[in-house]
């Protein structure tokens, strides 16, 4: 994907296992930020996502990763603006957000998706 849009904007850049301090320098910058996320499964008490997110066959994945593009925050609310495939504009709490941005893989599966796949947890595209 970083490869398509450099044609049109060479300047394109890319991060792995990136912070959240990172984001929101960028975003408050006036910057939007493409984040790769786990988009299955619900925000479980522990702050993470439950089972249900999650393939557990030959290690552990995300059952749905999915790109969307951060577009602001409040930090005073605790909230990451976003815009999802669909057009419409939608909120995460930054506790959710956490939770589908920084995935957890493991096993040959997750080390295939993280590895080959280049899908490594917590990357940004800006």
């Amino acid at each position: 994907m970083v490869s398509v849009l450099r044609q049109w904007r060479p300047g394109t850049q890319m991060a792995d296992r990136s912070d959240l301090g990172t984001v929101l320098q960028l975003l408050g910058a006036g910057r939007p930020v493409i984040a790769l996320i786990n988009s299955a499964g619900q925000l479980q008490a522990n702050w993470r996502i439950n089972d249900d997110g999650y393939i557990r066959v030959g290690g552990v994945v995300p059952k749905t990763l999915h790109y969307v593009t951060l577009t602001g925050f409040d930090l005073r609310e605790g909230n990451i603006s976003y815009m999802d495939f669909d057009g419409i504009a939608k909120t995460y709490s930054i506790t959710e957000f956490m939770a589908r941005w920084d995935y957890r893989t493991k096993g040959p599966l997750g080390a295939a998706l993280t590895g080959p796949l280049g899908c490594k947890e917590r990357t940004i595209i800006w």
